[in-house]
Formats: structure tokens, sequence, C-alpha cells
């Protein structure tokens, strides 16, 4: 029984499209692969390169190989031609930057000095030497990347030189350092910053009701914290450590601060409302034992002497026997 499925692909694909598999950039023995779509195959020196991602409309709470929703397809001029597909899976791609997968590849073969606090330094190497290690001991599809890709995404991370062998021969010499790897993702957090997504602008906004209220730099210093949160999947858990850190005193020094002020002021805020709160439960547990101390009283009969019947005047006046 053949599947169907709904892909969404960008109007620059052409039937020579090379479709692969790399590791995921997060580097974490869990991850699954990414699919990634070559376009206009591997010796083009226009390459551009799609990740291919999936989107559930809806989960099943009986099983992963149930859905709840299908899928209906057609054109709008073209109705008849329409159909279902039974799942509720649409496929999508979007842009990726090859960066970020060199960016594993640089910190899983231990070449980010300036992260990992080791004491060495980083060598420069040749383009050439830097596609074979990659796909001769990470992932053999490395193979299906040119290396005008690769020259490229290497120059936004990595600092290079040339040098001129003479007869119009030159060689590209890479070495990965912190003013290059932290420019680029300076550049990254400030180009999702310009195009921060409203909804979770919202969210943050519910999260620090002042926000709005402060300074203009600190909202945009807020985007820029939040930006590095949103690529955080994207990127080794050890390598976001080493970024908050660097741009909290430097990047988003001022939100940081707002944040420390405001997290006090909560804290401050939360003590003031428990010693009221316990304020009133001892006035309310104190007048509550007053309350049950007058009905014990009221509800306790008095114990009095029988006083004898008088006979009063007539006993007084009565001859005696």
């Amino acid at each position: 029984m053949n599947t169907k499925s709904l892909i969404y692909l960008p109007g620059t694909l052409t039937s020579e499209n090379q479709i692969i598999t790399l590791d995921h950039p997060n580097y974490e023995e869990n991850k699954a692969q990414i699919t990634l779509i070559l376009s206009n195959g591997s010796d083009n020196n226009q390459q551009k390169v799609y990740w291919l991602q999936r989107n559930r409309f809806g989960k099943s709470p009986e099983g992963n190989d149930l859905t709840v929703k299908s899928t209906f397809y057609f054109k709008s001029d073209e109705l008849q031609k329409g159909g279902i597909i039974n799942n509720d899976c649409v496929h999508f791609t979007t842009d990726y930057d090859l960066s970020f997968s060199l960016i594993s590849y640089f910190y899983k073969l231990n070449k980010i000095n300036f992260v990992l606090n080791k004491e060495f330094e980083s060598k420069f190497e040749t383009l050439n030497d830097i596609h074979m290690v990659l796909f001769e001991k990470c992932n053999s599809n490395w193979r299906y990347i040119n290396q005008e890709l690769l020259k490229n995404c290497l120059k936004k991370i990595c600092h290079h030189i040339e040098e001129d062998h003479g007869e119009e021969t030159k060689e590209l010499f890479f070495k990965i350092t912190e003013d290059n790897f932290l420019e680029f993702f300076v550049s990254k957090i400030k180009k999702i910053a310009d195009a921060f997504p409203p909804k979770v602008w919202n969210k943050i906004n519910n999260s620090y009701p002042a926000l709005s209220l402060q300074e203009s730099k600190i909202c945009v210093q807020a985007k820029f914290f939040y930006s590095l949160q949103l690529m955080a999947s994207l990127i080794p858990f050890e390598i976001y450590e080493y970024l908050n850190k660097t741009f909290r005193t430097s990047f988003y020094s001022d939100f940081i601060k707002y944040v420390e002020v405001d997290y006090k002021k909560t804290i401050e805020k939360n003590k003031q409302e428990e010693l009221l709160l316990n304020s009133v439960k001892s006035l309310n547990q104190g007048l509550q034992s007053n309350t049950v101390k007058e009905k014990v009283i009221s509800n306790k009969k008095l114990k009095t002497k029988p006083v004898p019947r008088s006979k009063g005047l007539d006993s007084f006046f009565k001859a005696k026997k």
C-alpha cells in the first residue's frame, strides 16, 4: 500500500536535487539525523541546502500509528483533481546554514579550544583536508557537499588565510578562532531578533509584565537573549553555555540586570505575601481558638448548692407544738 505525503518545496529545487542525511548539529546521542535537500546537484557553485522537516497536526491518544486528522489537497480551479492523504503530517523545507553542522564537527573533534577550556592551539587546515575528514570520519554524505559551499560556510566561523603558490594557484587555510566564532553568532542572533516571532514575544511579555515599560535597549536585548534560546537546539549544549556566559556580560547585559532585579523583586514580593498570609492565618487561628473557648464556657452547666425552701412569715407566727 502506497503512502502519500504532502511536501512543500521551494521553487529553486529542480529534478537534479540530492537528498542526504547528516548528524544532528546538536550532537546529542539520542538526536535523530536531519534530512537535507541539496539544490541543483553537488557540482553547482550556487548549491543551497534545505532542511526537510515535518509538522504533525494531531496526535492519536491510542498510538503513534493512528492519526486523528487527514489532509485534503486540491487546486482551487481543479477541485476534481484533489484527494485525501490519510495522515496528519505535512513536510516542509527551511533554509539551513551548513555552518551549524561544521561547528558540530569542530566540537566533535575537539578543535574548539576556547569552548572546551583545553590548553592547545588549533592548527590551520586546508579546505581539502577538512572536506576529507568530514566524509571519512564524520558522515560519508559530506562528499555530496561541494567545496564552494563548504568554503563559504567555513569563512563564516573561521579565520582564513590564502597562500599564493604561483601560476594562479591559490590555497585556502582555515582555523576556528573565538573572534570569528562569536561574530557568527552575533550576526545570527541579530537576524532572528529583527524578525522575532510575535507569539514568542507575547509569552515573554506575559512573564515580565513590566518589560514593555523599560528602556528600548532592554527590550532589544531581551530579543537577543531569547534569540539565542531559539538557536540552542542547533548547537551542542556546552557551546550554548559558553555563548550565554560570554554574552550575558556584554551582548545583553542590561536585560540580565533587569531580570535579576525583577527576580529579587518577585522574591521579596513573595516573601511579603507569605508573611501576610501567615499573619492572617495566625489571626484566624486566634479568633477560632477564642470562639471555641466561649462555646465551651457557655455550654458548661454551673453547679450550685440547692437553697432550702423558705416557709416565710407563716412559720414564724405558727404556734409551736
